[in-house]
């Protein structure tokens, strides 16, 4: 009896571990902030478990369920920010490319002159 709860165990395992991550995709694809920054919520579609692997720094990301929270402070670095949200779901990885708007610190006159 004990083999048989065994095997029926092992084969249970089996075939829960079957079902893998296929896609993970965000429904809005990249993400853009203002200077101000603030939050963006995205939407994710997968047909299995999936967290975040990395963000930028500058961002704080929350996963609840199928919504991804994505947070930005004001920027006040002078340049443009740039980076990713890197998804990832057992050997599948999905990318949302991220960027926020900069204050301009400086501007160059093409013409010295106003006529």
């Amino acid at each position: 009896m004990k083999i048989c709860k065994l095997f029926l165990l092992l084969a249970l395992c089996a075939f829960c571990s079957c079902k893998k991550t296929t896609f993970i995709n965000s429904a809005k694809g990249s993400l853009s902030y203002e200077i101000q920054g603030g939050q963006i919520i995205d939407t994710i579609s997968s047909d299995g478990e999936w967290q975040v692997e990395s963000c930028p720094e500058w961002l704080k990301v929350e996963k609840q369920d199928s919504i991804l929270r994505c947070f930005a402070e004001e920027n006040k670095s002078g340049a443009i920010r740039e980076g990713k949200i890197t998804l990832v779901g057992g050997e599948v990885k999905s990318e949302i490319a991220v960027t926020q708007a900069s204050i301009c610190t400086r501007l160059n006159a093409a013409n010295t002159s106003l006529a």
